[in-house]
């Protein structure tokens, strides 16, 4: 396998293993909270995890963007599709998470977490855009065909 290949799937590979991590924490963060709220013990900090979990989901979900983005670019052309598939659902994801630390903020609107997770949603938004509409040699482009 190129070198290049071996990083790419390295780099897949440890998104994986964190995302899996992130589904652990999301789920004991939950159930951390419903267990603070029925005793009134540790409300606050089982509140925090609500809203840190999603977040480190949300920045992690960047990272499979730019990781599509990249392979994308610079991956197999015959993979490039896949490629872009992974960076939509990665933004997708972004804004799942995003949702959920807005949802469990509150209405703090000015939170830095809240302007966090936008940002990272607008940036994964602009970047599965402009990958979506580059031209693909010869084949045509996602807004062509009306899926932008």
């Amino acid at each position: 396998m190129p070198e290049e290949a071996t990083s790419f799937f390295e780099r897949a590979e440890r998104l994986r293993l964190h995302a899996e991590e992130l589904i652990e924490h999301d789920t004991q963060a939950y159930l951390d909270y419903l267990a603070a709220r029925r005793t009134g013990d540790d409300v606050a900090e089982a509140e925090e995890r609500t809203v840190n979990v999603p977040l480190d989901i949300c920045r992690s979900a960047a990272e499979v963007v730019e990781l599509g983005v990249d392979l994308a670019v610079r991956g197999n052309p015959n993979l490039r599709e896949d490629a872009v598939v992974a960076a939509i659902l990665g933004e997708a994801a972004a804004r799942s998470a995003a949702r959920l630390v807005s949802a469990n903020l509150g209405v703090s609107s000015r939170n830095l977490r809240r302007i966090e997770a936008a940002r990272i949603v607008r940036v994964a938004k602009a970047r599965v855009k402009d990958l979506a509409g580059a031209p693909r040699r010869g084949r045509a482009r996602a807004a062509d065909i009306g899926l932008w």
